[in-house]
């Protein structure tokens, strides 16, 4: 598939760090996060983004690329972990609550990993 990534109208940033390999769009007064095959310590350990089948939940055709796009329930986490993302966090709970969980079996799989009490106790009352 040919990409057409740099004729799009955004501004690029690429950042490599040991953990992972991301890219921050910005359009307008927005921004848009892509990162992938990525960890995140915290208090209790390393958390491991799972980049696989079951996360790509939805494409997007923009201008004749297909742009994958994982769940809103795996950013929930990401972010929960991420320093400085309640805002994020904040904007994807409120939209769960109204909305419901759409891919419970993410959640579930992300209790198999060592997290903080507060993110398990977060993740098991979305699933309840």
């Amino acid at each position: 598939m040919q990409s057409t990534l740099f004729r799009l109208p955004f501004v690029l940033l690429i950042f490599i760090d040991i953990f992972s390999i991301g890219v921050r769009f910005f359009k307008l007064n927005q921004s848009i996060d892509v990162m992938s095959s990525f960890r995140i310590g915290h208090s209790c350990g390393i958390y491991e983004f799972i980049l696989d089948k079951e996360s790509i939940t939805k494409y997007a055709d923009y201008h004749g690329t297909i742009v994958p796009f994982t769940s809103l329930e795996d950013w929930l986490i990401a972010y929960q972990l991420m320093i400085d993302r309640e805002v994020k966090v904040n904007l994807i709970k409120r939209y769960l609550e109204a909305n419901g969980v759409l891919n419970p079996h993410l959640l579930n799989r992300t209790l198999d990993q060592i997290l903080p009490i507060d993110t398990r106790n977060m993740i098991i009352n979305f699933l309840d």
